[in-house]
Formats: C-alpha cells, structure tokens, sequence
C-alpha cells in the first residue's frame, strides 16, 4: 500500500493537525490548501500554523506535511523525497506577496523557514521506527546545512504517541512548560502554553503547574541508565529547576525494570529535593491515540 490517500489521509491530517492545536499552535487558512509562491506557482500543503517561540519576539510560521503509510512503502528514496518537496515549498512561498496578501497575519510573523513532517505508519513497531529516523539522519547527512537555512522536523509514532501522553499530563495536572534562558538564546526565562517543535524534539521539557511555582514536572524521554540520568540531573542543576524544599516530579515513558535498582541512589542525588519519579504514557505505536481521535 502507497500513501492512505482519501479519506483515511484526511482524518489522520485532521488530527495530525488537532495535536499541534492542542499545543497552543494557530492555524492559518484550511487543511489540504495551495499556498502561491514568488512565482505565482501553486504548492499543496496538508497544514499551515504559526507557533508563539520565546526565544523570538513574534510567531513563527511552519508547514506541516502529514503522512500515513504502510511499512512496506517506506524506503530512503521516498523519504528525500518528502523532505526535498517541503524545502521547495517553504523556499518559494517565504517571501511571496501572494501569501501575504491571503493571509495577513503572517505579514507580523517571522520568515517562514520551518517545516514538520508528521507520519503515521500503518502497524508499526520499533524496527521501522528506527529505520525512518535513520532515513531522515542519512538524508541530512548527504545534504549538510539545510537549503537556504530551512529547518525540517520529522515524528512518526513513537513521538506522536509521547505527545500525546503530555498532552494528557498537561491536561490532568493543568501544566505549563518552562523555558529556561539556556534554551531561547539566553533570553529571560519564562513559562508558556505553547510546545515548540524544538522542544518537542528535546529529551527533557520542563513545566509547572500553573500558578504553582514550586509544583515543577520533568518530561524526561531519555535513557533510564546511570548516564542518562546524571545527564539529566546535570541538566536540571545547569537550568536551577530541581530546587531544595520543592516539589519535582519526573516523568518518564521507558518502562525499564533495571532502574528500580538504581532508583534510591539517583533520588539521593537531589539533596533536599522532594523528587518523585513516575512513568507515563499507555498509548500503543500501532494505535492513534484516542486524544486526538475525537
């Protein structure tokens, strides 16, 4: 089976879509719309939206492309394919007046040089997974730099699935995410509604309850090992987040028996922390997630 096309597409654009909005993302214009480039071309888009960054003064706009494929479709060629299209469309509509003649807004907000690629794969497992994240890794290799400074962003269902079980914790324990001065160019450190892509690329995201400054949450996606957590740990002394007296809860999605062997030595490493750690995250690869299904 090529790319689901039709309806099954639609719905998984839709919700595709749903998930970024969720996150505080806007949508500009329709799904499924041509946007007019510098040359009065058309280029078919599955999603635009612009995302509040506060490591800038105004929103940043992204296309989004999203994808629902079958394992055995999937190949190197396919995927520089992808990423080769996206780059052309964003490189001949980030300075058309075309655009910004159909849609005001983007008039106030940064140069259009972001795009996400979010696919969804038909019965996936970890193999394939892994295989489409080399894919798109070799395919930066091969390149370099990025066309004209163009970043691209690639999820499928590992991702997609840990967004969504944020998105259930930022819900339930009414969440903020903060942003460190490291992590926005060394800007003022604040707190925020809205997920970037950047930091939804990161391994540790940080947030609050709102309103509740000594309530601190860790989204932690990375390894459950001694390395990884001294990592973390090491991180979360660099951004002053694990604070004596406080409250840290973090929360991690790799179900790993081994760290309950090492669990007291790394919670005795956050010296008067109150520090808790706790899995998340029940959504299966092969499933999209109810959140965004409704």
């Amino acid at each position: 089976m090529a790319e689901d096309q039709g309806i099954n597409g639609d719905i998984w654009n839709n919700r595709a879509i749903t998930l970024l909005r969720f996150f505080n993302w806007k949508q500009i214009g329709d799904t499924n719309m041509d946007l007019t480039g510098t040359e009065d071309d058309k280029y078919g888009v599955d999603g635009l939206m612009t995302c509040e960054d506060p490591s800038t003064d105004i929103p940043q706009p992204v296309i989004i492309e999203s994808k629902r494929y079958a394992p055995k479709s999937l190949s190197q060629s396919l995927v520089n394919g992808w990423i080769d299209r996206l780059k052309k469309k964003i490189n001949e509509c980030r300075n058309s007046e075309y655009l910004f003649e159909k849609f005001p807004s983007l008039q106030t907000s940064g140069t259009l040089n972001q795009g996400l690629i979010m696919c969804w794969i038909k019965d996936a497992d970890e193999t394939i997974m892994k295989k489409m994240y080399s894919f798109f890794e070799q395919y930066n290799e091969k390149s370099g730099i990025s066309n004209n400074w163009v970043k691209i962003c690639f999820f499928t269902n590992d991702r997609i699935v840990t967004l969504c079980s944020i998105l259930d914790e930022v819900k339930k324990e009414k969440l903020e995410f903060y942003y460190p001065s490291q992590i926005i160019g060394n800007r003022t450190s604040t707190y925020s509604k809205v997920l970037t892509c950047n930091y939804m690329c990161s391994e540790i995201i940080l947030a609050r309850k709102i309103n509740k400054s000594n309530k601190k949450y860790v989204f932690y996606l990375g390894s459950m090992d001694s390395r990884g957590l001294k990592i973390l740990h090491s991180c979360l002394s660099m951004f002053q987040y694990a604070v004596k007296g406080e409250n840290l809860t973090i929360l991690y999605n790799h179900k790993d028996d081994e760290f309950r062997k090492i669990e007291n030595d790394v919670k005795n490493e956050y010296e008067g922390v109150k520090v808790e750690f706790k899995p998340f995250g029940d959504y299966s690869i092969q499933t999209e997630p109810s959140i965004i299904c409704q």
